[in-house]
């Protein structure tokens, strides 16, 4: 990736992928996350959910031993769970919304306990809405990070005001995301407590 050409082209902030279900590690995450930093970018981990393969608890550990968590340093963006598609066998893993909604709950309240901050939730709206019936609790709690590649933005799922984060498409295959904000207030979401 060459983080020193997307710095000049205006990025600010990368999203890396660090882990997966309960034993999957990025083996290029360490260097993806120094890289974007050095060139000054705030950098945040991802999570891909794999929530018929362990529990919930299991994998928000896993990740945090692999992502390092959060800290309130000023270039760490708190971590982010990805929930897609399941693509072999039941799209929503075989899981009722209430238990799909329940695991990533637990997710959430195991991430928080470990680092202070609850996780961004990343998702397409139709996920949503075909696997967690429309669930409105998790957008109380949580911050979106919106999977969507068609502009404008929109919709997103039930429960949520508005995205904090809008992935808007691949280019160099890269995702390309946006910040609903000012560079100052993308310093205090990296920040806040």
């Amino acid at each position: 990736v060459d983080w020193a050409g997307l710095w000049a082209s205006g990025h600010r902030f990368a999203i890396v992928k660090a882990s997966e279900g309960s034993t999957w590690r990025s083996p290029v995450y360490a260097a993806q996350r120094d890289a974007a930093r050095a060139v000054g970018m705030m950098v945040g981990a991802y999570h891909y959910a794999r929530p018929s393969s362990s529990s919930a608890i299991a994998q928000a550990r896993h990740f945090v031993a692999v992502s390092g968590g959060w800290t309130a340093d000023g270039r760490t963006l708190p971590g982010a769970l990805d929930l897609e598609r399941n693509t072999s066998g039941d799209p929503c893993y075989g899981m009722t919304p209430a238990q799909l909604a329940a695991w990533i709950t637990d997710f959430s309240g195991e991430y928080s306990r470990l680092t202070t901050r609850v996780p961004l939730i990343y998702v397409r709206a139709d996920l949503w809405e075909q696997c967690l019936a429309g669930d409105r609790r998790i957008g109380a709690t949580n911050p979106l990070w919106l999977f969507d590649h068609e502009a404008p933005v929109g919709p997103w799922p039930h429960g949520w005001v508005r995205p904090t984060i809008w992935q808007r498409g691949v280019e160099a295959n890269l995702d390309r995301n946006v910040f609903f904000g000012t560079e100052a207030d993308l310093v205090r979401f990296a920040t806040a407590t």
